[in-house]
Formats: C-alpha cells, sequence, structure tokens
C-alpha cells in the first residue's frame, strides 16, 4: 500500500468520525429511540463520563426520576442537536433535556435561559470533584480515615498545596486554550489526555515539566496581538480551580490519589499515623461516578431537575 493509499484511509475514518457526530445521525439515533421509549424522559449529555456523573446528582435530587441517557460525543453536538430539534415539526424534541460544560466559551446567546438546556458554572463536570469536600469523604471512606480527623487534615493541607501548585504550572496552558476559544481559533492538534506534558505530580508536591505552553497547545493561526491582550486579560479574571479545564484536574487529582495510596499502606507514614493501618486505600473505586456521588451539586441543577416535566405527553 502506498503513503497515498494510507492517507485516503485516514481521511475516510475522519470522514465516519464526523459523520458519527453529527446533528443528522444524532436525530437519527433519537429517533430510533424514541420509537423504543416513546413516553421517556431523554437527556442529552456531552459524553460518557458526563452520564455517569449526572446520574449521581440527579439521583440525589429526583431519586424517583427515570430517563434515557443520550451521550452526543461533544457539546456542539448537543446544541446542534438541541437547534435541530426545536425546528421538528413532529415533536421529537418533546420531554428532550441537555446538559453541557461551560467550558471557556459559555452558551451561545440564543440559548441562554432556555429552560430545557442546563449549563454548568464552572468549567465542567470535572471541577466539582476536585475539591477538599470530596477528598474529605474520600478519606473517611476509600482510605479508611475515619475516626482520624487529625489526619484527614494533614492530607488535606497537602492536597491545597499540590493543588495550587498544579494550577499555577497549568496556568499558561489553560490561557493558551482559552484566547484560542474566545478568539474562534482552530486548534492544530488534540490536547494533552496524559499529564506527561503539564506537571510532574508527586504526593508532596508538583513541578514543572520543560514543555512550553506553546508547544502543548498549538494553534493553526496565531492570534493578534490585540486578541492576546483582550482575552488574556479576561483569562485572568477566572478563578482557577473553577474555571481552568477539568480535566487536567481530575488527571492531577487520579495520579496526586495514587502516590497518596502508596502513602497509606506504609505504617510509618507520619501523615497517615492516627488512621487504623493495614488498611490499603481503595483507590480502585474512585471513579468519576464515585467522587461525584461526594460532591456538591452545580448551582442551579436541584431547581432544573425539579422542573423537568415527566409527563410530558400529556402536556
Amino acid at each position: 500500500m502506498t503513503g497515498a493509499d494510507h492517507d485516503d484511509d485516514d481521511a475516510y475514518v475522519e470522514v465516519l468520525k464526523r459523520a458519527r457526530k453529527s446533528p443528522a445521525v444524532l436525530k437519527i439515533r433519537l429517533a430510533k429511540l424514541r420509537s423504543n421509549f416513546p413516553d421517556m424522559l431523554v437527556f442529552a449529555f456531552e459524553g460518557d463520563d458526563d452520564k455517569s456523573v449526572f446520574f449521581q446528582w440527579i439521583r440525589r435530587i429526583r431519586p424517583e426520576l427515570e430517563y434515557e441517557p443520550f451521550p452526543c460525543r461533544g457539546k456542539q453536538q448537543v446544541i446542534r442537536l438541541k437547534k435541530m430539534l426545536d425546528q421538528d415539526l413532529g415533536g421529537l424534541g418533546h420531554g428532550v433535556y441537555y446538559f453541557v460544560d461551560r467550558d471557556f466559551d459559555d452558551l451561545p446567546a440564543d440559548q441562554v435561559g432556555d429552560p430545557t438546556i442546563f449549563v454548568t458554572d464552572k468549567f465542567s463536570v470535572e471541577n466539582y470533584l476536585v475539591t477538599e469536600k470530596v477528598l474529605n469523604e474520600t478519606l473517611k471512606n476509600e482510605f479508611h480515615c475515619n475516626a482520624a480527623p487529625e489526619a484527614r487534615a494533614r492530607v488535606a493541607d497537602l492536597f491545597k498545596k499540590t493543588y495550587s501548585e498544579f494550577l499555577d504550572i497549568t496556568g499558561e496552558v489553560n490561557k493558551r486554550i482559552f484566547i484560542g476559544v474566545r478568539a474562534k481559533k482552530k486548534f492544530a492538534a488534540h490536547f494533552p489526555d496524559s499529564l506527561t506534558s503539564l506537571a510532574n505530580v508527586q504526593l508532596l508536591q508538583v513541578l514543572p515539566t520543560q514543555i512550553s505552553a506553546a508547544s502543548i497547545v498549538l494553534y493553526e493561526e496565531e492570534p493578534s496581538p490585540e486578541e492576546t491582550e483582550e482575552h488574556g486579560a479576561a483569562f485572568l479574571q477566572l478563578s482557577p480551580p473553577d474555571r481552568y479545564r477539568g480535566k487536567f484536574a481530575t488527571m492531577y487529582f487520579s495520579k496526586w490519589l495514587m502516590c497518596l495510596a502508596a502513602e497509606r499502606v506504609d505504617n510509618d507514614s507520619a501523615l497517615f499515623k492516627e488512621a487504623e493501618q493495614n488498611k490499603p486505600a481503595k483507590v480502585g473505586e474512585l471513579n468519576l461516578g464515585n467522587l461525584a456521588s461526594k460532591s456538591a451539586l452545580p448551582v442551579g441543577l436541584a431547581e432544573f431537575i425539579q422542573a423537568v416535566n415527566p409527563d410530558f405527553m400529556a402536556a
């Protein structure tokens, strides 16, 4: 096979990937779902991670509420599907509710105030999971530090220190993403899906890598100096724990909890000296859904879910 053949195959694969995410294909999938569940609420999420996180949150608000999750492979796909269904004269969009992350681009102006779409007040669902509250509940349960408040306080202080270091180190990466999104620039590569290029996360400290933010976040076309200045100033107004990229935060948290688990099995650990010994941490149970069960709810979610009408067919 020639190089040209490989290029053709790659292009074909990309076409197939884009087709699976198109609103027309999503609408067909929804129509098939509706044929099986005509009276069921449908909750459209960005992806599978959001589906599991919102499941935990929703059942805390209305445990009796039944719905069919409908992942859409991204925020823009959710919004495009909604716009298409808003124009559907057959009522396919009845009983469909939409859930999206705020991200760096917020919600499109024409969707603000729509009672069927919920947007997080933080960057994404992941930002609610990397908090001192979630850590404290994790220490009580998966790390067996119940009845050891001194140990939990010591670990919490270390978390605050290392998470602050991580946010400082990844600030420039977040800034380049923010500027690119706000200036509507296309990115030349996907954002990192591992910690390797972002930071060196250890139990006691987080260290920078030797890779520059400009090498990590690549634009097809660089923003103008005016765009960089304008959007850079807006970026400085963000709260890092709440408004920096959530997937980076959970990368940090996952690695740091693994380091913490290694420390937990050391019976001579000064960090856990008040906790019961020979109690390995159950870090394998700490998926996003588990963390969401311990987290605070997004602002406005309880009110949004309480307003959902399960009898939409009769309305």
